[in-house]
């Protein structure tokens, strides 16, 4: 019998003792064999020919080409250009509004009347202001509110403003006096000052009083007869609020 597993075409020649016939009959296994492993490798050449397939290459070409078409529409790629320079394009700049400076009369109802007017005066001027006119009262209901009175007449006077006169004693009548005076209260003035104020003054805020108003056009203040607490209030107040209040009546 024929060892068929001991057949390999790689393997050294036959032995001596083999016989012619084993010998003719390997020869002829042997070709069998051989067409059979040509036949294996044939089939394996085919495989790998199809995985490799040129046609699949150039596919993937085509599909490259498409998404980088330098063909495309040229309108769009026109839009897509000029699209970013549409977003980029800066805002149209706003003109700056200028500031505006308005012209100050002081009326001082207090003892200390130089040392209030002064301190006052330096705030609003400070600011870029200007204080055109400074009176000094003794007090008094009547003098106060016909002083108050006749300077909110005057065209070249934007705002009045009264320092002192509105504490808690019988002869401080400065928000009495200007009250009758005032077309328009401004409520707002009185808050915002006591807001600030009560950081300094803590409780004793309930006994500050305040006025604030329009008459005839011109804005009027009562503001109370403290140097630091007059000057408070129209730096954090008066100075920035008060042009904005004279737009607004000139509209």
């Amino acid at each position: 019998m024929v060892d068929f597993q001991s057949r390999d075409t790689r393997r050294g020649p036959t032995t001596d003792h083999e016989s012619d016939a084993e010998s003719t009959d390997t020869t002829a296994d042997d070709a069998v064999s051989d067409a059979e492993g040509n036949g294996a490798d044939t089939v394996g050449t085919d495989a790998e020919t199809a995985t490799d397939d040129p046609l699949a290459a150039e596919s993937g070409e085509s599909d490259e080409t498409a998404v980088d078409d330098p063909l495309g529409d040229p309108g769009e790629t026109a839009a897509a250009v000029d699209a970013p320079a549409a977003e980029t394009a800066p805002p149209a700049s706003k003109a700056a509004t200028p500031a505006r400076s308005v012209d100050v009369a002081v009326v001082t109802v207090a003892d200390d009347r130089a040392a209030l007017e002064d301190a006052v005066t330096a705030a609003f001027e400070t600011a870029g202001h200007a204080v055109v006119r400074r009176e000094r009262l003794r007090g008094g209901y009547d003098g106060i509110q016909q002083m108050v009175d006749t300077l909110v007449g005057r065209a070249a006077i934007d705002v009045v403003v009264t320092v002192g006169g509105v504490g808690l004693a019988a002869d401080e009548m400065a928000v009495e006096a200007v009250h009758p005076l005032l077309e328009k209260a401004l409520p707002g003035f009185g808050e915002a000052f006591r807001a600030r104020l009560s950081d300094h003054v803590g409780t004793g805020i309930v006994g500050v009083r305040s006025a604030a108003g329009v008459s005839d056009g011109t804005l009027v203040f009562c503001l109370p007869g403290d140097a630091e607490a007059a000057a408070l209030a129209v730096r954090e107040i008066l100075a920035t609020e008060a042009p904005e209040l004279l737009a607004q009546l000139e509209e």
